[in-house]
Parts: C-alpha cells; sequence; structure tokens
C-alpha cells in the first residue's frame, strides 16, 4: 500500500460517517483540527437517514428527537438547522385487549380512564417518579451519557420492574417501549437503560421533535462541511508509535489520533482491542428490525381513535410480529403530501425470522396484524418501501454501563478510540455523545501535549 503525501494527512482520521462519526469529525473541526472520515457506504448517516419517494419522506431508522437532546439539538443549531425542528403530537398509543389506549402527555390520568393500567398501577408509577429518591435523580443524570448510570447496571430490568413497579407496569409501559425503540425484551437488559427511559417520561419538559426533511438531513449537514471519502472502507488499523496508519484499497492514511465510530462487528474486522474492556465492549451484539413504510391512498380514513396519535405500540402480549406503528402525518403532516404514510417496526424476533424474506412475503405477514389497528388499510397500499437493519440497536446487557464507564476512565494516551451507540446510549443523541467524548478527549490530549 502507498501512503499519500504527509502534508495531506489528517491530524484525525474518522471511521464511520453515522450520527457518532459525524459528530467527532465536526467537533475537531470546529476545533481548528484537519480531519478526514472514512465511509464504506455510499451514502452518510449510518442509521440516521432518510429517503423520499414520491414526495413521501420516510426515516429509515432513527424516528424522532427530543428537546431534552443534549449533543444532537446543539448539533442542529451549528449545521443550520434549528429552523426545521417541528414538535410532534404529544399523544401515543399502546394496546391492551387489543384496543388502542390513546395516552396524551399532559394528561397521565387518561392511562386509568383508558384502561391501560388500574389506579394502583398508576400511583406506584407515580410515587416512584416524582416522590422518591430514586425519581430525582433519574432527572439528575445524563440522559445522553450511559457511562453515568454505572451505579444502576447491576440487575435484570425485567426484574427490577416487576419488584418495584409491578408486572402490568413492567409489560404495558416498560416492555412495549424498550421494543418500540430498540427492538429487545426487559429480560437479559440492564435496569440501567430502563431508568434512562423512566428519566425521559417523568421529565414533564419532555416534547418530542422531528425535522422537517426528515433526520436524515442533519448527518447530510453535518458532513457538508468535512472531508468524507465515501466508498472507502478501512481495511486494517495499525497503532504506530506517534500515531495510526490505517489501511484501504486506495492507500494508506497516517494520523495522529483515529475515532472508530461503527459497528461491533465493523471494528472487530479491522482493529485488535488492546485491553480487556475494549474485547467486552466490541462483543456487543445488536438487535435486528425492519422498517415498513407503507404509503396509503387518500381515500383511506385513519381510524378515530389514532387521529391525533403519532406512535401505537403493541406489548408483547397483544402482538404476533409488530412492535409500533408511527402514524407520520401526526409526526410532520409533510411527511405523506397525499394519503397517509404508516411506518411500521418489528419486534426482535420477527426482524431477525424476516430479515431475508421479500417485501411481498414481509407485506402478507404483517397486514392481518395491522389491519386490527388500521382496518382496510391493505386494499389502499399505494407503494411500499422496506428498510432491513441486521443490526439495529446495540443491545444493553447488565453490565456495558459500567463497562463503558471504566473504559472512559482508562484512555489517557489511547490513539485510537471507539464510539457509536454501543459506547452509550442505543439512540442518536447517546452515539452523538460518544462522538463528542472521543473528540473532545483528543482536543484534551492535544492541550497536553502542546502545553
Amino acid at each position: 500500500m502507498t501512503t499519500s503525501n504527509t502534508a495531506e494527512q489528517p491530524q484525525v482520521l474518522v471511521i464511520g460517517a453515522g450520527i457518532a462519526g459525524l459528530a467527532a469529525a465536526f467537533t475537531l473541526h470546529q476545533a481548528g483540527l484537519k480531519v478526514t472520515v472514512l465511509e464504506a457506504g455510499s451514502r452518510v448517516g449510518g442509521r440516521m437517514t432518510t429517503d423520499v419517494i414520491d414526495g413521501f419522506i420516510m426515516d429509515r431508522g432513527a424516528q424522532f428527537l427530543s428537546n431534552l437532546y443534549t449533543s444532537l439539538i446543539p448539533l442542529i443549531r451549528a449545521a443550520g438547522l434549528e429552523a426545521d425542528l417541528r414538535p410532534i403530537s404529544p399523544c401515543v398509543a399502546t394496546v391492551r385487549n387489543h384496543l388502542p389506549r390513546r395516552i396524551c402527555r399532559q394528561n397521565p390520568l387518561q392511562m386509568v380512564s383508558n384502561g391501560l393500567l388500574s389506579p394502583g398501577d398508576l400511583a406506584r408509577l407515580g410515587r416512584f417518579g416524582f416522590l422518591s429518591s430514586d425519581g430525582r435523580e433519574m432527572r439528575r443524570l445524563p440522559l445522553d451519557n450511559y457511562a453515568g448510570w454505572a451505579e444502576y447496571d447491576h440487575t435484570d430490568a425485567a426484574v427490577w420492574c416487576a419488584a418495584r413497579l409491578g408486572e402490568t407496569v413492567t409489560e404495558y409501559i416498560l416492555e412495549p417501549a424498550l421494543q418500540a425503540y430498540y427492538f429487545q425484551p426487559p429480560e437479559g437488559t440492564s435496569e440501567a437503560l430502563a431508568r434512562v427511559l423512566m428519566g425521559f417520561n417523568f421529565n414533564l419538559a419532555n416534547e418530542t421533535l422531528t425535522l422537517v426533511r426528515g433526520l436524515g438531513s442533519l448527518p447530510e449537514a453535518l458532513a457538508a462541511g468535512l472531508d468524507v471519502r465515501l466508498h472507502t472502507p478501512a481495511q486494517q488499523i495499525e497503532p504506530l508509535a506517534e500515531g495510526v496508519r490505517v489501511a484501504t484499497a486506495s492507500g494508506d492514511f497516517v494520523a495522529q489520533w483515529v475515532v472508530l465510530a461503527a459497528t461491533t462487528s465493523a471494528v472487530s474486522r479491522i482493529y485488535t482491542p488492546m485491553d480487556a474492556t475494549e474485547r467486552e465492549l466490541l462483543t456487543t451484539g445488536y438487535s435486528s428490525t425492519l422498517v415498513i413504510n407503507l404509503a396509503i391512498a387518500p381515500d383511506w380514513p385513519l381510524p378515530e381513535k389514532l387521529r391525533q396519535v403519532y406512535g401505537l405500540a403493541v406489548p408483547r402480549k397483544e402482538r404476533d410480529l409488530i412492535a409500533a406503528v408511527a402514524i407520520e402525518s401526526n409526526k410532520e403532516p409533510g411527511r405523506a403530501p397525499s394519503g397517509e404514510l404508516l411506518n411500521v417496526m418489528l419486534a426482535d424476533e420477527a426482524g431477525a425470522v424476516l430479515l431475508h424474506e421479500s417485501d411481498a412475503d414481509v407485506v402478507a405477514r404483517i397486514l392481518p396484524e395491522l389491519e386490527r389497528y388500521f382496518p382496510g388499510v391493505g386494499r389502499h397500499i399505494r407503494f411500499t418501501h422496506i428498510i432491513r437493519w441486521a443490526e439495529a440497536e446495540p443491545r444493553s446487557p447488565v453490565g456495558r454501563s459500567r463497562a463503558i464507564a471504566a473504559y472512559r476512565r482508562s484512555r489517557d494516551e489511547q490513539r485510537v478510540l471507539l464510539a457509536g451507540d454501543y459506547m452509550g446510549m442505543p439512540f442518536t443523541d447517546g452515539a452523538a455523545e460518544t462522538g463528542i467524548w472521543a473528540a473532545n478527549h483528543i482536543l484534551g490530549q492535544r492541550k497536553q501535549v502542546t502545553g
């Protein structure tokens, strides 16, 4: 392999142009460093991308933002997209006894009046969230930094929630949320992640947001001012005495630092872990799902109970295959210029089973279940657009938060830094935080070296 001219070499090489890698590169670029981003694929954004077909705007992976996101919201402002932020309907629904039960953020008592929870369940949930020391702590801890929750990373979420909040809350609040957002069950998931979810739910300032042109508009805007090399997969990483060599098919790069912002499977193919903590983190597995977009003709009416609802969650006691359905016109009216757009997401096990099935077979499998809540929709489908994610979200077993905290404490002079959602919260803000953390760590090292 040849090495490019030394004068052209970046100070930092970022591998992966998902939101973690772009957040790292953007932060370093803003600080004046020369940064190059290598991306194996044909577009930036990773699982934060958007497709547009016949005017229908379809988020391929990540589905929404929150005003509580402390990493992404500043990036949106810096990228000049703040005017594109839009609030989403404050109403969601959860199925119980085969019926959608609507819940609007400003009226939690609906959970009792609509039959989702008993008065005792809601009272227990309210005491925990608003009156207990645990509830106060959940509102204090960082919602973008998973390492900050390490003290709660010792118990299985299902065991913790059932003991603390009861079986009904576990099955109709926690379980559907974990599947709808992260495509994983409470069993085998850490109490820490369950508490993070509760932290969002019990923060009265939380508002759900989207970007008018789709969430993929953020990584595209960040990448526009960066040196991004598409179709350029890294092949091997070799630490040197004063830097890091990265081999690609078109030549070698030598940089002072490398940020590895890819999935664990991609990182493991090109990088040998330096210690036991890295080895543990790089064994993190992923859940799978399919994101099934259905464009619906204008003559199909949305059911009355779902007119203001942007998301329908289906608990495992009620589901066959579907974990959640997003009603895109209730997310942002411009998503469906005519008719309706439904975004169907499968539960983890269903996603793994149907991952390699044809589009026609996938739609045929989900329609009977979908029509329980959206009667007659199958006869009005204009087109389908299906995205398959073999690695949808990193799993969060007991111990991952503690491992991330240990990793961050021990990277003083490390020139290869890990980033990505498996290194933080399993959602976009958490992924961005890991990239910003890696960038700031590099800036701190550089300041120490230069004095």
